[in-house]
């Protein structure tokens, strides 16, 4: 896929040992709400799904994010990094990818969950036309009286 004339975004898809192979080798800051707080655990103790895939996107050979996502008719992405440097430009080009990716695949709707904290990756996904539609909630009990 050409982003613009002479440079290219390339997208790979892995499955099965190609997936866990590649997770050892790359360092990416995750930016999904789940990813951020369990995924380093997750990886160990939960099987991956068979029809789970992890897209790779590169951006004149140079890696710019990955996504896990299962390629149905309404796909939730349940890990989303990108590489450390040009934050905001890795994960536009990784959103890219997955939306391009998305298409050939004939996927109608791509949910990202994403901590409302994380105000650059908000404004990047609703500027790539990614719109709020769910939160994520955070709930408070006090133990003491005041």
């Amino acid at each position: 896929m050409k982003e613009s004339s002479d440079r290219a975004i390339t997208i790979k898809e892995l499955r099965g040992g190609d997936r866990e192979t590649f997770y050892r080798k790359v360092e990416a800051m995750p930016s999904t709400w789940w990813s951020s707080v369990t995924e380093h655990s997750d990886i160990k103790v939960y099987k991956r799904y068979d029809n789970e895939v992890t897209l790779v996107v590169y951006f004149d050979d140079r890696f710019c994010g990955m996504a896990d996502l299962e390629p149905e008719r309404r796909t939730i992405v349940d890990y989303l990094a990108v590489s450390y440097g040009n934050l905001s430009e890795s994960l536009r080009r990784l959103l890219n990818g997955v939306v391009a990716y998305a298409r050939i695949r004939g996927i109608e709707e791509i949910m990202i969950p994403v901590d409302s904290t994380k105000k650059v990756f908000l404004r990047t996904l609703m500027s790539e036309g990614f719109r709020i539609v769910e939160t994520e909630y955070r709930l408070s009990k006090k133990l003491y009286k005041s």
